[in-house]
């Protein structure tokens, strides 16, 4: 009898070092899950924070204090009032990706609506909320995403219409050199005509 309470007793030790083993093994995945979301979340951070430290310079914007401020809030402040989590990563990195796309798209055809930039963001920023109770979940499951919606659709028509106009004038510069190359060649004809 006292060999199978022995034993009994060995079963009962190994399952409870299992158990504990497989749940610090758990705990530990968890952990390490928060750790990596929380990795992404200061680089995503620092990346927003950086493109917004570069628009005065590379645009030659004057940004004011308070919009610098509201617009680096956004990033700032968006687990402030929200869970960590692989969804709300997700969606900032959504935000800040609609927000860097507009001014990748300056890069890649060389061109940027000098005059209008300075209004739109001055637009943006005068919609974020000046206080930081107001960045709530509310405000980043709805409000955000329309106004960076909305300020990159803005920016893509400008677009647009730069493309248009570039094309246009290509088109008339083009119809104006033919229009001189066939003036310069009916003058040439009429001269030899004329010397003959």
């Amino acid at each position: 009898m006292s060999s199978v309470l022995f034993w009994l007793l060995v079963i009962v030790v190994v399952y409870s070092l299992y158990v504990v083993r497989k749940k610090q093994k758990t705990i530990h995945a968890l952990k390490t899950k928060q750790l990596s979301l929380n990795h992404s979340v200061r680089q995503l951070q620092n990346r927003y924070k950086e493109l917004v430290a570069s628009l005065p310079q590379q645009y030659e914007l004057e940004l004011e204090t308070e919009h610098k401020r509201r617009l680096i809030a956004v990033g700032n402040n968006y687990f402030v009032f929200q869970a960590v989590n692989s969804l709300n990563l997700e969606r900032l990195s959504d935000l800040v990706d609609t927000f860097s796309n507009v001014f990748s798209q300056f890069e890649d055809i060389n061109w940027y609506p000098k005059e209008q930039l300075p209004a739109l963001i001055s637009r943006l920023c005068e919609a974020l909320p000046s206080d930081t109770r107001s960045f709530n979940s509310q405000f980043y499951l709805e409000k955000a995403p329309r106004l960076f919606f909305d300020f990159s659709e803005e920016i893509n028509e400008l677009i647009i219409k730069n493309e248009a106009q570039s094309e246009e004038d290509t088109i008339e510069s083009e119809e104006d050199e033919q229009s001189n190359t066939y003036q310069y060649s009916s003058e040439t004809e009429q001269d030899m005509s004329n010397n003959s």
